[in-house]
């Protein structure tokens, strides 16, 4: 289950931070921003998945065209 109390904490982390955005790219820290596991990024390294999270907006999921998420 996505535990909405962390994303509010590192929202707040952000908002306070000197930093436009944030760029997750490991298994742990897009799982922490998401909720969503990529299996392939573990087992493919080449196979990259990255959250992008802009101060401002809505937090974007890059994965590569042969995955899918539900």
């Amino acid at each position: 289950m996505f535990d909405m109390e962390k994303v509010e904490r590192f929202k707040k982390a952000l908002a306070a931070s000197e930093f436009d955005a944030v760029v997750a790219i490991s298994p742990e820290a897009t799982w922490y921003l998401s909720g969503v596991v990529i299996d392939t990024q573990r087992t493919l390294l080449e196979r990259l998945a990255l959250v992008v999270w802009a101060r401002e907006g809505d937090p974007i999921y890059i994965v590569c065209t042969n995955e899918q998420i539900q």
